[in-house]
């Protein structure tokens, strides 16, 4: 799998885990500025124009405040009933909260850990630095919202259709 596919396909995987509903087809805001640009600015708190690990990780959401029991572990159930305070509807918190355990489930014990979390946000920060710096500037963060589904970002500047994401 080439580098560029395997890069959009892990930040597919973090955009679909985004506790936000599913975004407006609309690649702009109505202040004329990306979404991309507005979301690395949120996540860039101390405004040095670079996004660090604990930044990165601390603008995406804490799903262990799913884990109701407090054993440490959040299930598809937990998961789904989290998502359905948030406002998804019944049908779309559970497909939501299986993907989302599915990805993040190293393991295979079908819930996920703080641990388990962790290791994925590392990942996908690893892939997003692409200088290897410890740091996401404004020329790595991806320019486009990606949104899921087969061929999403066929045709693409990125690919020019070279690529696809099944």
């Amino acid at each position: 799998m080439k580098i560029k596919t395997r890069t959009a396909l892990l930040f597919i995987a973090l955009s679909a885990a985004l506790a936000a509903p599913a975004a407006a087809e609309d690649q702009t805001t109505h202040h004329g500025r990306s979404n991309a640009a507005e979301r690395f600015d949120k996540a860039d708190t101390n405004k040095d124009g670079k996004i660090s690990f604990e930044e990165f990780a601390a603008s995406l959401p804490d799903f262990m405040l799913a884990d109701t029991d407090k054993d440490g572990k959040v299930t598809v159930a937990e998961l789904t009933s989290y998502l359905e305070g948030k406002g998804a509807k019944p049908k779309r918190a559970e497909r939501r909260a299986k993907r989302i355990v599915k990805r993040y489930d190293a393991n295979n014990d079908s819930a996920i850990t703080a641990t388990e979390i962790q290791s994925r946000q590392k990942k996908v920060f690893a892939l997003l630095d692409k200088n290897d710096d410890g740091s996401i500037d404004n020329n790595e963060w991806p320019s486009r919202n990606w949104h899921h589904g087969k061929g999403h970002h066929k045709g693409t500047k990125k690919d020019n259709g070279q690529n696809s994401a099944e």
